[in-house]
């Protein structure tokens, strides 16, 4: 984080150092144009030479409030990183808690009810949460997450038993899988916040029998592939599709859906956070996400992650 707040302040004083040079270069051009010095130039290409400098200004300008925009995300989130590390003990604690008496929930429930089954999956939310902790001061610390071949069918289907908590009443959820192991090379968490993330956002945009879809494929990319957020080299690909019939994002929206911090909902109801964690875990693992919406129509969103090599070759079931 450090290092990438100190590359875009250096890159900002470069642009201000270059917009400085083009101004006085045109302050010098009108001067000479002010004394009669010029008066043999063609007027043309003088009008032309003091407007060169000018145009560049105004697109050093730009720059520089792009980058100055990018210094306050960079500020925020070392910010945000600060206090994450803080509390990361205490929530910790928290979940220790969560442990010990979801433990006695779990041994006292009679087998195959559903009380076992909700004990099991309060453990596995709470395991969840602690390897989200644990991923958090890892990113903080700049270390890169440790990576593993995981069958991304079933860290799919263990996290949409925990999903299936968070749907709202007279809304469903439909889960196609092939019947093949897809492995990847990813961690668990990551995959957890990747579908957690992507469901959180669809069942907030659900209304009213509204359903949400959640389907895996593999997938094959023969040539060079431009989805809307990323680009696919020839490869395979383990494909995950979620999709909403909600109410669906307009073009504005659409364009700022990956943004740190933007967010449509309400204060107190949404960071802005969720789908820029999405696209970076997506980026990290060298794939890509392909996003269609429109209002009314609902969203669909098209993860791509590559295949894994297992032994020298492609794991294909």
């Amino acid at each position: 984080m450090n290092a990438a707040y100190a590359r875009a302040l250096g890159a900002t004083a470069n642009v201000s150092k270059r917009s400085t040079e083009a101004y006085e270069a045109a302050l010098a051009q009108r001067a000479l144009l002010k004394e009669g010095l010029t008066a043999n130039a063609d007027e043309a290409a003088l009008a032309h030479e003091i407007r060169q400098p000018l145009t560049a200004i105004r697109l050093e300008q730009a720059e520089v409030a792009r980058l100055t925009e990018r210094l306050r995300e960079a500020e925020t989130l070392e910010a945000i990183g600060r206090i994450a590390a803080g509390i990361a003990h205490d929530v910790n604690n928290v979940l220790g808690c969560i442990f010990g008496y979801g433990e006695m929930l779990y041994d006292d429930a009679p087998e195959d009810s559903l009380q076992k089954r909700y004990a099991h999956n309060v453990l596995a939310a709470a395991t969840r949460g602690q390897a989200l902790i644990k991923q958090i001061l890892t990113y903080i610390t700049g270390q890169r997450a440790k990576l593993e071949a995981i069958d991304i069918g079933r860290a799919v289907t263990e996290t949409l038993e925990l999903v299936r908590g968070l749907m709202p009443p007279n809304t469903s959820v439909c889960w196609h899988t092939p019947n093949l192991r897809l492995i990847v090379a990813a961690n668990t968490t990551q995959l957890n916040q990747i579908v957690t993330n992507l469901c959180s956002n669809a069942i907030d945009a659900l209304g009213a029998g509204g359903r949400l879809s959640v389907a895996l494929a593999r997938a094959e990319v023969q040539g060079t592939l431009s989805l809307s957020h990323g680009t696919l080299t020839p490869a395979r690909y383990a494909r995950l599709v979620i999709q909403d019939n909600g109410c669906g994002m307009d073009e504005p929206t659409l364009r700022r859906v990956f943004e740190a911090f933007f967010t449509t909902k309400e204060v107190g109801h949404g960071t802005g956070l969720g789908l820029s964690l999405v696209n970076s875990i997506v980026t990290s693992l060298s794939g890509a996400i392909d996003v269609k919406s429109s209002p009314g129509q609902g969203s669909r969103f098209t993860v791509y992650l590559p295949l894994a090599e297992i032994s020298g070759s492609p794991n294909w079931g």
